[in-house]
C-alpha cells in the first residue's frame, strides 16, 4: 500500500490455508513489516461479522515480526481479517480470509 509516495507495509498470506487441527494447529502464521513505526490492530471476524479476535502489535520500521490468526477455540468454517496499520505516514488496511477446517 502506497501513501504519499511511500510503501509503508509488507504482509504474507496467512499459511496454512485451509487450518486444521491436522495442518497448522488451527493456527495461520503471516509475517509483517513495515517501513515506518506503528501499531497493526488484527482483527479476526466470522462469517456473521461477529469479532472472534482483536490484537494490537507495535511494530518498528523493517524490523519483520511473526503473526498469527488463532482460531483454535472457533468451530469450523470461513474467517475473514483485517489488518489495520498506523505510522506517521497514514493508515493502511489490508484484508484477507482463511478457511478452518475441523
Amino acid at each position: 500500500e502506497a501513501l504519499h509516495g511511500n510503501i509503508i507495509l509488507l504482509s504474507s498470506a496467512p499459511t496454512p490455508n485451509p487450518v486444521s487441527v491436522e495442518n497448522g494447529g488451527c493456527v495461520a502464521r503471516f509475517t509483517l513489516q513495515s517501513f515506518a513505526d506503528g501499531i497493526a490492530v488484527i482483527e479476526i471476524f466470522d462469517a456473521l461479522g461477529r469479532t472472534v479476535s482483536h490484537q494490537s502489535i507495535s511494530l518498528q520500521a523493517k524490523q519483520p515480526v511473526s503473526c498469527s490468526l488463532d482460531l483454535r477455540s472457533s468451530p469450523a468454517g470461513n474467517y475473514f481479517y483485517t489488518i489495520r496499520y498506523t505510522s506517521s505516514f497514514g493508515t493502511t488496511v489490508r484484508n484477507g480470509s482463511v478457511v478452518l477446517i475441523r
